[in-house]
């Protein structure tokens, strides 16, 4: 592990917070709590739309306080599981072009660089 954080110091440009530890750590607390609290609100709503079923307001003391409106989409996995037959009928090819990211880190690693997306996280 130690090795490990050696070589992330040592191959990566690197920057000191030593003078904002404080905020460092209200971070590290936050993003805990976040993860607390986020676990919680999942655990909370798939309690809630078993309870639902397929109604679509829910209720307290005859107020409504929640929906469960069905959207513009299917859950596609589960239409496939149960109704393979009627999936394949109604499936079609798709084709698509994209940027062939790896080809273009090889060749322009200036502009890979400048585009990057950098992911943001503590280290363990």
């Amino acid at each position: 592990m130690a090795q490990d954080l050696k070589k992330l110091v040592n191959e990566h440009s690197t920057v000191d917070l030593t003078e904002h530890h404080k905020l460092a750590l209200l971070l590290v607390q936050a993003q805990e709590t976040e993860k607390y609290w986020r676990d919680k609100v999942a655990r909370y709503k798939q309690e809630l739309r078993g309870l639902a079923g397929d109604a679509e307001v829910l209720l307290v003391n005859g107020e409504p306080v929640f929906t469960n409106m069905p959207i513009d989409r299917l859950n596609t996995t589960a239409l496939k599981a149960e109704e393979p037959d009627l999936y394949e009928i109604y499936q079609h090819e798709v084709t698509k072009t994209e940027l062939d990211e790896g080809l273009l880190k090889t060749a322009r690693p200036d502009i890979w660089a400048r585009f990057a997306v950098r992911q943001f996280k503590q280290v363990q």
